[in-house]
């Protein structure tokens, strides 16, 4: 958990940080001097069976959420041990933080995209408009995934809702090329293999694996700068459809 912290303080200032399997994350934020004092929002979700969690850290003078948005939970389990979780923020950005189990690529993202819709259906019952606004803000926003994916998915982009299924279709960039399982060290642990991905919905160049010199986890840590240049991206929110005129006389 020292190690941990120290990786992260070593990074700062970052705008979004991912941890999986981080059931005792309150500790670890306390090593890594984070706090929502100091402009860095927690959301965490635990699986339904108490035993894994998400935590994802973002900049709040960054993204910010609606208060409708933050009436709704998109949230969600593979499987007892395997959660995921969606954020909209209103600076056109929509954020898929999950935990996947060890499946093939093809059917996380099958899975992930029945669970997402099925969790706004759920969410937003009766309220055609609002189901309607987050399904555009499904198709429209820029979309990042972060997390851990139970297959060695490689460097290919990957697609998320199928047209034929949902009327649109996302394809995510900057799946990592390199092995981030797992440590050098850990010579009886046969998952070797690409596992942690930070995807995007514009082409960005593969997640960057850092080797650290003290043993963190099982896995590596991926990072990696989305806008070119490298520079840090502006996000905006995508303009809304324009209104129907009236009929001339």
């Amino acid at each position: 958990m020292e190690n941990v912290a120290a990786f992260i303080k070593a990074q700062a200032p970052l705008d979004i940080i991912g941890l999986q399997e981080a059931v005792h994350y309150d500790k670890l934020l306390k090593l890594a001097n984070i706090n929502e004092n100091n402009e860095m929002k927690i959301y965490a979700n635990y699986s339904s069976a108490k035993t894994e969690r998400l935590v994802l850290l973002v900049n709040a003078s960054k993204f910010e959420r609606s208060e409708e948005d933050k009436a709704y939970q998109l949230r969600g389990d593979f499987g007892r041990r395997h959660p995921w979780n969606l954020l909209f923020f209103n600076n056109g950005l929509a954020v898929i933080h999950l935990l996947a189990p060890k499946i093939s690529k093809v059917r996380v993202m099958h899975a992930l995209s029945a669970a997402v819709m099925s969790a706004i259906n759920n969410a937003i019952k009766d309220e055609k408009k609002s189901k309607s606004i987050y399904l555009r803000k499904l198709k429209d926003y820029k979309l990042l995934i972060l997390g851990s994916f139970g297959e060695n998915i490689g460097g290919d982009p990957i697609t998320l809702f199928d047209e034929n299924d949902y009327g649109f279709t996302r394809t995510l960039y900057g799946a990592t090329r390199e092995s981030t399982c797992c440590e050098e060290n850990l010579k009886d642990f046969k998952d070797k293999g690409s596992f942690d991905h930070i995807l995007y919905s514009d082409p960005i160049s593969p997640g960057q694996v850092l080797k650290t010199k003290d043993m963190a986890s099982t896995h590596y840590p991926v990072i990696n700068v989305i806008g070119g240049g490298g520079k840090r991206v502006q996000f905006a929110p995508p303009a809304s459809p324009p209104a129907p005129q009236p009929a001339s006389p």
